[in-house]
């Protein structure tokens, strides 16, 4: 009678012959190697076949890879699992993980100080009006600070376009065209660690930013000629609740003149609902609407980081933050009407708000192309070359942008 051997992990019973001395004798050990061998001539294109009345391999070449080679069976014989597939385990996933985090938490190089061949701008031209986009292209944010996460900022789709277009048509309730300062796209690049946020930054690093450099050169030029009025340009998402528009002042309220800041927010809540109003419904029943104590305020704190609107109050400009929903900037590109219609609105509360009217501004236009010395830029062309690339990056990143 031959002696029975039971498995541990089955309990199938494995027959095992016993011979004379003089021959090959199986046992637990030559069991054991033959599973091993089993396990190494998996998926490599090799039948294997076990038999366990003799104690012999043979090997077989096959010609299809596209199933397992040894099936399940030929281990249930030996009385052993199957191999399972290997995984990657959770402590290896995190450190992938965290690999990738240090990566994209290392500091960034030096900050951008010479403006010049990373911002397209109208300062050289004469106005009252300074329109920035600073997130016209994906940054990141807060890179150079070891005690803040960096984080990834996505490009405000049409913030740049808008700007132009706002400088565009000031010209027809306005003495002059609007100024501008947004990103050169034929030069800046997204996720360049040397570009810091421009919207995020302590005071002492935004005194070396682009937009705040050339800003401070508007206002130093203009400051005693006319007043001057920044509108800081930012896109957000739709809510799923409102369309309304963020109109932020409380950098102004708080640091700056307070009564000056609430009649710009009050006036241009009047006045841009009297245009949104007849435009009636316009997505999921929701119509376009007018929010002046919004959550984006454009102030993050006084010893916090910095907003280009409180950089701006900082050098006692008046200063607001415009977080416009996608569904409204879409609107403002499709129809010269209505993006013509919303800067009626803010040139009546810059009217208003600083006391002056279009005659005194023609006065004050012959004083400030002399100041500029007969030098000045094509506004026109300046205006085309800057929208042909800022479109044609639209096209290409629109994946990536809010």
């Amino acid at each position: 009678v031959s002696p029975k051997m039971t498995s541990p992990h089955n309990h199938n019973k494995l027959p095992i012959t016993k011979k004379s001395s003089s021959s090959t004798n199986v046992t637990l050990e030559s069991s054991l190697l033959m599973i091993s061998a089993v396990r190494r001539e998996t998926g490599r294109g090799v039948s294997v076949d076990t038999s366990c009345s003799t104690g012999t391999m043979t090997k077989k070449k096959t010609k299809t890879s596209s199933v397992p080679v040894t099936s399940h069976r030929n281990f249930r014989r030996l009385g052993v699992p199957p191999p399972t597939k290997r995984t990657r385990s959770s402590s290896t996933k995190r450190q992938s993980s965290s690999r990738r985090t240090r990566k994209a938490s290392e500091p960034g190089s030096e900050p951008i100080t010479n403006s010049q061949p990373h911002l397209s701008t109208a300062l050289a031209y004469p106005s009252c009006l300074l329109f920035t986009a600073p997130h016209s292209i994906e940054m990141y944010r807060a890179q150079m600070y070891s005690d803040e996460r960096t984080r990834i900022h996505k490009r405000e789709r049409f913030s740049a376009e808008l700007c132009l277009r706002f400088s565009h048509f000031a010209r027809q309730f306005l003495p002059f065209f609007g100024s501008f300062i947004v990103w050169d796209l034929n030069v800046a690049r997204k996720r360049d660690k040397s570009i810091w946020d421009p919207n995020y930054l302590r005071w002492e690093d935004a005194q070396k930013g682009p937009f705040y450099c050339e800003m401070r050169k508007w206002h130093e030029k203009w400051m005693d000629v006319v007043p001057l009025l920044h509108i800081d340009v930012h896109g957000k998402k739709d809510r799923s609740h409102n369309l309304d528009l963020d109109v932020g002042t409380l950098s102004m309220q708080i640091e700056g003149d307070e009564d000056q800041a609430h009649s710009i927010r009050h006036k241009l809540e009047d006045k841009l609902n009297a245009l949104f109003r007849p435009l009636g419904i316009i997505k999921r029943g929701m119509p376009f609407g007018v929010e002046i104590d919004p959550q984006l305020s454009g102030y993050w704190g006084e010893d916090s980081f910095m907003t280009l609107s409180h950089q701006a109050v900082r050098r006692s400009l008046a200063s607001l933050q415009l977080e416009i929903p996608f569904t409204m900037r879409k609107a403002l590109m499709d129809s010269d009407e209505l993006c013509s219609q919303f800067m009626r609105c803010i040139c009546e509360v810059y009217y208003e708000i600083f006391q002056v009217n279009q005659a005194v501004l023609e006065e004050r236009k012959i004083l400030m192309k002399t100041k500029l010395g007969g030098k000045s830029i094509n506004f026109n062309a300046l205006y085309s070359n800057t929208m042909d690339s800022l479109l044609k990056k639209d096209k290409v990143d629109y994946k990536s942008q809010i």
